[in-house]
């Protein structure tokens, strides 16, 4: 299978490539690997001054800190939804002016008309978006600091324990949008030792394009380190270290396609609004095709 995916038989540089040695902001000491998705015409007329690659980790260390991520963001998004849906069942009006002010100080100016704004469903409505309001500190203060740190967290803990599972499966059916799972860059490597890779689509890391020729050969950190201007140059994006830098393998046509088609399509997107469900619940009924569906 993981011949399938990537070749070593003369790994070359061109797109596609699997490159260690490379620099993994927040990922560092446990990724080191990039995927080149420079257009091969322009590798091949030597017609670029950087050279960009996605970076590729481990898929443990990627379930700790974009898994996490995207875990807490579905849940921040989950509990808004749940809020923003509440609200607009009690008044249409009042769901326009939680949007445009604090939704809880909007909440209790209009909380005495108990017969219209009943104190149970209001009260409920702030505990939904108290916790919102608890995982968005939570998700800041780990984006800060560059790691998700659930110590003292019992209850996001548990979230993460229950969900971690299915963030994986959908990593394999390629339902993460900003990620693309492989389960080998290396033809040495065992299915059965291997956990696999997590393509990272929300970062570009980029390599001097004057290295090119270099890295397809091997690059030798020490003889490297040795050239004080061409280490000043390569320090930031390339670790330096007793490891080998350069081409391990090449991801196989159409994987490789597969992967720079949903890269394109994460990276261009265009986020918009989603339609009311009141407006949905009406226009269901109007068709006269039975109950909407949350969509």
């Amino acid at each position: 299978m993981a011949g399938h995916f990537v070749t070593a038989r003369s790994p070359s540089l061109t797109q596609g490539a699997i490159i260690q040695g490379l620099r993994i902001p927040g990922y560092e000491g446990t990724a080191r690997h990039g995927l080149l998705i420079t257009a091969r015409c322009d590798l091949e007329h030597v017609r670029t001054t950087a050279l960009n690659l996605l970076p590729v980790v481990p898929l443990e260390p990627w379930l700790r800190r974009d898994g996490a991520f995207s875990i807490l963001l579905a849940r921040i998004n989950s509990l808004q939804t749940r809020a923003l849906e509440r609200i607009e069942e009690l008044d249409e009006r009042l769901l326009l002016l939680c949007r445009e002010q604090d939704p809880v100080a909007v909440l209790e100016q209009f909380a005495s008309d108990e017969v219209k704004f009943p104190p149970q469903k209001i009260s409920a409505i702030k505990d939904t978006l108290g916790e919102m309001a608890r995982y968005r500190e939570f998700y800041s203060q780990s984006a800060r600091a560059g790691n998700v740190d659930l110590d003292g967290h019992d209850d996001i803990a548990k979230l993460f324990k229950g969900q971690a599972a299915d963030r994986v499966r959908l990593l394999l059916k390629n339902d993460v949008p900003d990620a693309h799972f492989l389960p080998s860059i290396d033809i040495r490597e065992s299915l059965d030792e291997c956990k696999g890779y997590a393509v990272i689509f929300r970062a570009i890391l980029t390599i001097p394009g004057i290295i090119a020729s270099r890295l397809e050969r091997g690059l030798d950190a020490v003889e490297v380190r040795q050239d004080e201007a061409l280490a000043q140059l390569l320090e930031r994006p390339l670790l330096l270290d007793d490891e080998p830098i350069g081409v391990v393998s090449n991801v196989v046509s159409p994987h490789i396609e597969h992967i720079l088609q949903r890269f394109a399509a994460m990276f261009s997107r265009i986020g918009v609004e989603d339609f009311r469900l009141r407006y949905k619940e009406r226009l269901v009924d109007r068709l006269g095709i039975g109950k909407a569906r949350v969509l």
